[in-house]
């Protein structure tokens, strides 16, 4: 589908209404696309800081270096109980909820 679309005229866009989706598909695509691309250059060069930083901080001292590591794992579990409580919480909960409602009894109620 995707490369029918971006075989298509510019012309086809202007005319047919459906140009107006398969424009806004690939501008997405191409949103997501270069969000993507600087997210994954972006957490490589991390790891590549956190190792250096790592073996630096082990030629210089163990047991520094031990901790740091101690540390920096524990701030990983709590950032990631953290993402899930709020996954959970803003998430999960009000859909559940949603899904036990009745949608015309609902929408007569508005």
């Amino acid at each position: 589908m995707f490369n029918k679309v971006h075989s298509l005229y510019a012309k086809y866009f202007t005319e047919n209404k459906s140009g107006e989706i398969g424009t806004r598909v690939f501008v997405d695509v191409e949103k997501v696309k270069g969000y993507l691309t600087a997210t994954f250059g972006n957490i490589f060069i991390e790891m590549i800081v956190l190792i250096t930083v790592i073996g630096i901080i082990l030629v210089l001292n163990l047991k520094l270096a031990m901790i740091s590591i101690f540390l920096i794992s524990i701030q990983f579990l709590l950032a990631l109980g953290f993402s899930a409580a709020i996954g959970i919480i803003f998430g999960i909960a009000p859909a559940r909820k949603a899904s036990k409602l009745h949608p015309i009894d609902e929408l007569r109620s508005v």
